[in-house]
């Protein structure tokens, strides 16, 4: 970045000086143009990349510069204006803030006033030089000015804080360490201590005597209410599979064999149910019709099984097995005719696809 504003900075004086370089080279021969070329283009760069670099990091010094730029361009020309600007300004940065980069300046100063002697004359602008001395000095002044204004701010700061973390010395009370001698102290006799001991801990045995006239309360045991199907709806097959699986415990062996498959097959119904919607209509209607009747040979089995019922028990629960047997078969055959149709169907399916693969010349 800083290279290509130097290159940039080389044109612009380039321009700038060419286009003042004829009106020097009038009645010169070639060798003395071709002097005159290299020195108003060296004097050109050096003294606009100085004055350019005095605006960038001179800028009090650059301004009271400028009043020099206006005197010259009104006594002399042009392409002088930059130097003189140059020179009172870094006389200004050398008298107000001197530091060690303004003396490799003060050498490009040096160099480009060797080129204003080859363009130049020094001596028909003496009351020019009386007018930069004078804006130097005034310069100077407006500087300082300036420089004690910006400093006083920040010294009242500095009163301030100062004045602001100064605290004024408080009185204190200061204890003195002074004890008098232990003779003067008459001696003082320690009162005697009284401990004392921890409290019996009687217990009683006495209880008052029951009154008659108060029953005591009897407690009812809570028993649970045993599930029942009446608190199942009609249509929640699944509740009322679970619930026969519960009370299939309860039942003599053998129907407790038939109930299990049973629900087994109930179960796998309402799978097929869920997997085709197509044996919704056909698994509803069969559980629909016989579950109820499975209810109704479950509840009379469990009548019959308690031990009350026990001598005329035996012929009743031989129905109930047998009802259970065909009912379980029932349910294994509907089962099986479910997943005929899911067998027929797929065969469908795929008889369908045969003749399509045919039919496109696949097969």
């Amino acid at each position: 970045m800083r290279v290509a504003a130097y290159i940039i900075l080389f044109f612009a004086a380039a321009l700038f000086g060419g286009y003042y370089l004829g009106e020097y080279q009038h009645g010169l021969d070639e060798t003395a143009q071709e002097n005159l070329r290299g020195a108003i283009t060296a004097f050109s760069f050096l003294t606009v990349y100085m004055l350019w670099f005095s605006f960038l990091y001179e800028r009090k010094s650059f301004y009271c510069a400028i009043p020099a730029g206006i005197a010259w361009a009104l006594m002399g020309d042009t392409l002088a204006i930059p130097f003189w600007m140059v020179t009172v300004s870094l006389i200004l940065s050398l008298l107000t803030q001197f530091r060690s980069g303004l003396v490799w300046k003060s050498l490009l100063w040096a160099v480009a006033a060797y080129c204003y002697s080859d363009i130049y004359s020094f001596s028909p602008y003496l009351l020019f030089y009386g007018i930069a001395v004078a804006i130097v000095l005034i310069g100077w002044k407006v500087i300082s000015i300036y420089d004690n204004l910006e400093e006083e701010p920040v010294s009242r700061k500095n009163d301030e804080k100062i004045q602001s973390s100064f605290s004024a010395p408080t009185e204190e009370t200061v204890t003195s360490s002074y004890r008098p001698p232990a003779d003067d102290m008459p001696a003082l006799q320690p009162e005697p201590t009284y401990v004392q001991g921890p409290e019996p801990h009687i217990q009683s045995y006495y209880r008052p005597p029951r009154d008659p006239d108060i029953e005591t309360p009897k407690v009812t045991p809570v028993v649970r209410k045993q599930a029942s199907f009446n608190d199942l709806k009609s249509d929640d097959y699944a509740g009322i599979l679970n619930l026969l699986d519960k009370k299939s415990a309860a039942l003599p062996p053998a129907l407790q064999t038939e109930l299990d498959g049973l629900v087994r097959n109930g179960r796998l119904i309402l799978q097929s149910m869920k997997d085709d919607p197509e044996d919704v209509k056909p698994g509803t209607a069969f559980l629909n019709r016989y579950l109820s009747a499975v209810i109704r040979v479950v509840e009379q089995s469990e009548r019959q099984n308690l031990p009350e019922n026990a001598p005329q028990s035996s012929p009743v629960l031989e129905r109930c097995f047998t009802a259970l047997q065909a009912l379980h078969s029932a349910f294994v055959q509907q089962l099986a005719q479910l997943q005929e149709n899911d067998q027929l169907k797929f065969d469908v399916e795929m008889s369908t696809l045969d003749s399509l693969l045919r039919t496109d010349g696949f097969k």
